[in-house]
């Protein structure tokens, strides 16, 4: 049997993570790690830069959650 995923939207789960909820964090790498580190792979022309900078974003994403506003 498959685990079923909330099916929080980016705010939702942006809000959950500014209140401390590590899951919903981990549910935001899992759904745009793909495009971002892809997005920086294009960018930079290679892999290992691409990694350690999106690895940047996603610390960034956690330690700014609580000034996240929903907007545009």
């Amino acid at each position: 049997m498959s685990e079923q995923r909330p099916q929080w939207d980016d705010d939702e789960l942006m809000a959950r993570t500014a209140a401390g909820e590590e899951a919903a964090f981990r549910l935001l790498v899992d759904r745009w790690q793909r495009d971002v580190l892809a997005f920086l792979i294009h960018m930079t022309g290679s892999r290992d830069d691409a990694e350690d900078l999106a690895q940047e974003t996603f610390v960034r994403v956690f330690r700014q959650a609580g000034s996240y506003r929903a907007e545009g």
